[in-house]
């Protein structure tokens, strides 16, 4: 029993809660094994690319499953600059590791926590948004609000910003039930 109009989406939050942590523990390890991030493309650039995309189709996604299934546009707006702000953060992340690592880590080790504190932050609104009207919203909706809110918390907090490792795989994980299930809909006799 899938939703084949959510398939896609589905599909792409499954990959992302797979490649997130494969991605930032690849990243982490690399550069504490060499002492300093690389400064050339290679596979893991490839990949940041892909996560950063369908992290993003997976948002849209969200929003658009809550506008049609659940009847909720109360997060519209917010989806929408978390998506824009998304692509400008992965934009914005990719070109400083490419183009000033080689130079120095100082950008990196500011671009990377302002970037936690930031999705933490968009996380924590997203959270605490959706959990507030829960009342109206299936299961899965509240299951999601209360994980990313725990997430958003863990991030703008940097110390426990490792978490999200597991946690948003887990947000991802619960998203793609939501998109590949049949919606939760009341036939009238």
């Amino acid at each position: 029993m899938t939703n084949k109009v959510y398939l896609l989406p589905g599909i792409a939050a499954l990959i992302v809660a797979v490649l997130h942590p494969i991605y930032w523990i690849s990243i982490v390890s690399f550069t504490a094994s060499n002492g300093a991030l690389r400064t050339d493309l290679g596979l893991l650039d490839g990949l940041y690319v892909v996560l950063a995309t369908l992290t993003i189709v997976v948002y849209y996604s969200l929003r658009k499953i809550l506008n049609e299934h659940c009847e909720y546009h109360g997060v519209d707006t917010l989806i929408t600059i978390i998506v824009y702000l998304s692509a400008a953060l992965f934009v914005l992340f990719f070109v400083v590791g490419i183009f000033f690592s080689h130079t120095s880590q100082l950008p990196m080790s500011i671009a990377f926590p302002t970037m936690l504190v930031i999705v933490g932050a968009m996380d924590l609104m997203l959270g605490i948004q959706l959990h507030r009207d829960s009342d109206h919203l299936p299961g899965l909706v509240k299951a999601f609000a209360v994980v990313i809110l725990i997430n958003g918390i863990c991030s703008l907090s940097l110390i426990f910003s490792g978490l999200s490792l597991v946690l948003f795989p887990v947000a991802a994980l619960i998203l793609a039930l939501m998109f590949l299930r049949k919606p939760e809909v009341l036939e009238f006799v």
